[in-house]
This record gives structure tokens, C-alpha cells and sequence, in this order.
């Protein structure tokens, strides 16, 4: 295990600077991470007292999101020289080897592993049970209990400062929520993925922190059920968010008992519940450097949306395509593109107009593309229809240049703004490629966006052809691509369903059931003050200081109230003669509300 020490303090900027026009990180981003490393001042403090500004030299900011990146750059090649395994993340390193059987290395040196020393430039490596690796645990065995014994005291720990900033201030039950899922919560699903095949009785130490944190923030006893807590709060079971968090990592799942493996039979859980299926989820492209997004033009601002245009804006961004195309050269192709989809995932077409140089007649094409897209994958597909169609010399004839419109910021953003797509990365790989061979012929293709359903002849055209593809493509057979985005929904409705499941079937927390049946539709926190909700939580879920919830934990205590019936919370509210003077109160006011005199509304 190697940790560098003082790693972003010792990073010698000029070297970085060296390295990063090596990589080819050139131009003006290169002149933008100068500026922002140079001219950097420090200073010492010592017991309040501060020492003179000096420049440094070396170093990078702490605190800026770009140190991370630069320095996993500058010591990128730190590792290059060694054969061993080795893995590095940030200012960790790790250097690894491994034999077939643990046994040769004692018998070969004749002596027990206890005896064995590794040396390393006169210093003997020390043996550890438990190393660390970027904040997970490992243990010989595999078995994770270390890491999650861990976990648990490092949650433990958090809790304890939920408890004093609640002590300290009035602080909302939703911020508490907030602040128990950032400081709690993530620490207990970090690297989950990789340790989750613990067994349960292990884990289960964790489902306790999670019992105690709600009921914290919920002001509930921590006798109260995990179940109706959860459902309370809208935080998801451990094991279920777990699962769900798991998808983020299921690249090459491989079928064996191993965490891999584990993901892999949640995998198959999740097609069964909602179709959405891993294995067929879109292939990815390797990175090709860094670029910089740019602003979209100005007139994509002021333009509104085909759903809220009005006439005024139609007829503006008519007249501005209308410009567009009437200052096109000579010898250009003029294409416009459109994509439709039925559901937004659904049956999607692509449909495109094309009007070759120097010709009065239009090309139309149309594709069918899947039986479950995005409107996004449509207008992709559009655009690469007429990329395809023009890429063939007899199609374009004496063509200069193409100018191809849609009414898709997104594809345009994602083509010619650098903007980010997680998803449809070989559609657009296949389109960044099409273009690149028509301009090595001599020949610049240019994508704009024009307003849709702005009355556009040519964008009106396309739109019909795509809705024409997309009815096409409800008879398409084969096997849909499913995006990053379709698995991380297929994920949460899967789970959700789970969690549905559960809190409809379980024996605990049935009188907060009678309030909420759908865990999706949480009450709403804090109304109409903090206070009177944590009443009101306490009261719907029946764990509150009232003698017969007392007597459930403590069976020595008497369940009956002062009057000699059961103390529950129906006959707190309904019943007990005493606080029949506040029951009219409490009528009174329900019935400006509900135009009831009954309590029924209540329960």
C-alpha cells in the first residue's frame, strides 16, 4: 500500500504544464489551467498569528474540482515501470502479486508465513490483516466484516452530530432527513457493491444505525418499526438501495458468487419487474480527449418551445430560417431532419427532406428505428439518415457544402456544442465519423436548429415522414437498446416495486399503513409546523407515550388509561372525557377545513 505524502502539495506545476501539452491538451484550456495555477500565494498560521505572503511554487489549490483531475495526470505514469498488478486512485497506490497457491513461498523458503519478510530498500513491509484500500476494508477472508464493523462506528459517529445539531437548533425534520442521508446514509452504501455479499447477520448492523437516524430525525422512539420509518420518511431499505446504487457498476458482470455475481441475480430481478433488460443495454466509446461546451446562438433563447411558441415567435424563427437558407452558396445541399416517438420510451422514426444542389426535386427518408426509444435517438437517427444518404458520391452529385436543419437542441448540442450524452454514444460516434470522411472529400457539413411547428415547409415534411417511421416501428421485432438512463428508471421501479411489496405484506407498521399504502406518496414534512408534525407522525404511527405502546415494550407497565380502558391513540383522541373540552376545539376547527363534525378524518 502506497499513500504519497502531501501529494497536492508537492505537484511541480511546470512539469503538469509540460505533461498536459503532451497529452494534447493545447490552445486555450491549456492557457485557462496556466492562469489558474499560476500567481498562487500562501502564507503560514500559527496560533493566530500570520506570516507574510510568499508565491509557491509548486502545488495545487485544495478545495477546486480540476486538483483531482490534474493530479491523477501528473502521476500517471507513475506505475508505467512496474510488471506486478497495481491500481492507483488519486494519492493511493496499490502494488499487488499473487501466487496459485499461498503454500509454495513457505515451502521453498522452509519457514512459516509468520518468519517471511519483505523487504523494501532496507525497510521490512510490515504484514496487515486489514489493509485499506481507498476507503474500503479488506479482511482474509473476504468476508467484509472489518469494513462494516467500520461503517458502523464511523456511522455511529454521525448520528452523534445529528443529535447535537438538533439539541443546538430547530432544525426542520426534512433538513434533518437531508443531512442524515449526506452524512449517514452515504457512508453506509459507499463501495456497497463490492462488500453486499456479506452475510446478514453482519450487515444487519447497519439496518440498526438506519432504525435509529429516522427515528431521530422523525422524533420517534427507537423501539419504532424500521418499516413504517422508512415509509415515513421516504428513504429506501438499505439492502434495496443497495441493489438499486448497484447498477451504477454492472459493466462486465460475470455469473459467479462474487459481488459481480450478485449484481447479476438483481439484474435478472429487475427484467423480470420491469422489462428493462442489462444485457442489452448500448455499447460505450472510449474517451478522446477534452473540449470544451460552447453556448448555443442567441436566437435558440428567444425562440420558446414548440408547446408554448406564439405566433409572434413562430413567425420570427421563420423568418430567421428563411434567411439562413436564402445565404447559402451555391452548390449546397439543404436537408432537414426531424424525429417522433410514440411514449418517450416508444416506438420512434427518423425522418429526413433532403434538397440536392442545383435540383427541384427533394429526396425523402424515412426509418423505422425501435419499438422502445427516445425522441433523442429519433432526431440522431435523422441526422445520420441524411449523412448516410449524402456520403455516397452519385447521391450528392456537384455538392460544396450540406447544411442539414433540426429542431433538436439536444442532438445539435451533443454534435456541434459539446455537450454531454450519456446515451445513443455509437449513433453519434457513426455521425461525428460521417462527417469527418465528407470533409476530408472536400465537403463541410453544418447543423442548425430551426424552430419546430414554426410553419417550415421543409421541417413540416420531415415531421410528417418521422411520424410516419414511428407508427412503422410499433411492428419492429428485434431486441430494444436500452440506455444508461433506461436501466438507472428500470433500477428504481424495480426496487420501489420491491419496497411496495414488503410494506403490503409486512406485520409491522400496520397503523401508519391505514395513512400511506404507496411508499411513493410521502405525507408532506413540517406542515403545518415541525413541532405539530412530529405530534401528528407520533400519533399516526401509534409509537408515542401513551400507556398501551408503553406496555408493547415493557409488558411490566399497565396498558389502561386513568379511566380504566386501553390508552390508545383512538381513545386519546376520541374517547377520554377529559379532553372533551379540546375534541370540540379540534372539531371546530376540522370542520372549516373538511365541512365534517366527525373526527373520522383523523384516521
Amino acid at each position: 500500500m502506497i499513500n504519497l505524502e502531501k501529494a497536492y502539495d508537492s505537484v511541480w506545476r511546470e512539469g503538469l504544464l509540460t505533461k498536459l501539452h503532451g497529452y494534447g491538451i493545447k490552445g486555450k484550456i491549456w492557457k485557462w489551467i496556466e492562469n489558474f495555477l499560476k500567481d498562487r500565494e500562501a502564507r503560514c498560521n500559527i496560533n493566530k498569528h500570520q506570516g507574510q505572503w510568499f508565491k509557491t511554487q509548486i502545488g495545487l489549490p485544495q478545495g477546486s474540482v480540476i486538483s483531482p483531475l490534474l493530479f491523477n495526470i501528473f502521476i500517471i505514469d507513475i506505475f508505467a515501470k512496474i510488471s506486478s498488478n497495481k491500481c492507483k486512485f488519486a494519492d493511493d497506490g496499490t502494488i499487488w502479486k499473487t501466487g496459485k497457491d499461498k503454500h509454495e513461498l513457505v515451502k521453498e523458503n522452509g519457514m512459516t508465513k509468520e518468519h517471511i519478510k519483505i523487504m523494501l530498500q532496507g525497510k521490512e513491509l510490515k504484514y496487515n490483516p486489514n489493509p485499506k484500500i481507498v476507503g474500503l476494508t479488506l479482511d482474509e477472508k473476504c468476508n467484509f466484516n472489518k469494513h462494516i464493523d467500520t461503517v458502523e462506528q464511523k456511522a455511529q459517529k454521525s448520528l452523534g452530530i445529528i443529535r447535537n445539531i438538533k439539541g443546538i437548533a430547530k432544525v426542520s425534520t426534512k433538513i434533518l432527513i437531508q443531512i442524515y442521508q449526506s452524512i449517514v446514509l452515504s457512508t453506509m452504501l459507499y463501495a456497497s457493491s463490492v462488500w453486499q455479499i456479506n452475510n446478514n447477520t453482519h450487515i444487519n448492523k447497519l439496518n440498526a444505525i438506519q432504525r435509529k437516524g429516522l427515528a431521530l430525525c422523525l422524533n420517534q422512539p427507537t423501539t419504532a418499526s424500521i418499516e413504517a420509518l422508512e415509509v415515513v420518511a421516504g428513504i429506501l431499505p438499505l439492502d434495496l438501495k443497495r441493489e438499486e446504487a448497484d447498477w451504477k457498476n454492472i459493466n462486465e458482470p460475470e455469473k459467479i458468487i462474487s459481488p459481480i455475481g450478485k449484481m447479476v441475480l438483481q439484474s435478472e430481478d429487475m427484467k423480470r419487474s420491469t422489462e428493462i433488460d442489462s444485457d442489452c443495454i448500448e455499447s460505450q466509446f472510449e474517451f478522446r480527449g477534452l473540449a470544451a461546451s460552447k453556448s448555443p446562438p442567441e436566437y435558440w433563447k428567444n425562440l420558446g418551445s414548440s408547446k408554448s411558441r406564439s405566433e409572434e415567435q413562430a413567425f420570427q424563427g421563420k423568418t430567421i430560417i428563411l434567411e439562413k437558407i436564402h445565404q447559402l452558396k451555391k452548390n449546397t445541399t439543404l436537408a432537414f431532419t426531424d424525429g417522433s416517438c410514440k411514449g418517450n420510451p416508444g416506438p420512434c422514426g427518423a425522418g429526413a427532406a433532403i434538397l440536392i444542389s442545383n435540383s427541384t426535386e427533394h429526396v425523402e427518408l424515412t426509418q423505422p428505428v425501435s419499438n422502445r426509444g427516445s425522441i433523442l435517438l429519433g432526431e440522431l437517427v435523422a441526422i445520420k439518415l441524411v449523412i448516410d444518404f449524402l456520403i455516397i458520391p452519385n447521391n450528392r452529385k456537384n455538392t460544396e457544402s450540406i447544411k442539414i436543419f433540426s429542431d433538436s437542441q439536444s442532438a445539435i448540442g451533443i454534435l456541434t456544442l459539446n455537450w454531454k450524452s450519456d446515451n445513443y454514444g455509437k449513433t453519434i460516434h457513426d455521425i461525428k465519423i460521417g462527417i469527418l470522411a465528407l470533409k476530408s472529400e472536400g465537403i463541410i457539413v453544418s447543423i442548425e436548429w430551426t424552430p419546430g411547428h414554426a410553419d417550415i415547409q421543409g421541417n413540416e415534411l420531415a415531421d410528417q415522414l418521422a411520424k410516419k417511421a414511428a407508427q412503422e416501428a410499433e411492428k419492429i421485432q428485434s431486441i430494444p437498446i436500452f440506455t444508461k438512463q433506461d436501466i438507472q428508471k428500470g433500477a428504481k421501479d424495480s426496487v420501489m416495486l420491491k419496497w411496495q411489496n414488503r410494506w403490503d405484506t409486512s406485520d409491522k407498521g400496520r397503523r401508519y399503513y391505514a395513512f400511506q399504502q404507496n411508499v411513493k406518496n410521502t405525507l408532506p414534512k413540517d406542515k403545518p409546523s415541525t413541532e405539530i408534525y412530529r405530534i401528528t407522525t407520533s400519533l399516526r404511527t401509534g409509537y408515542c407515550n401513551l400507556n398501551s405502546y408503553k406496555s408493547m415494550i415493557c409488558p411490566a407497565l399497565i396498558a389502561k388509561c386513568s379511566c380504566g380502558q386501553i390508552e390508545t391513540v383512538d381513545h386519546y383522541l376520541l374517547e377520554f372525557e377529559n379532553y372533551e373540552e379540546a375534541r370540540e376545539k379540534l372539531r371546530s376547527a376540522l370542520y372549516f377545513i373538511t365541512s365534517k363534525l366527525t373526527l373520522d378524518c383523523l384516521f
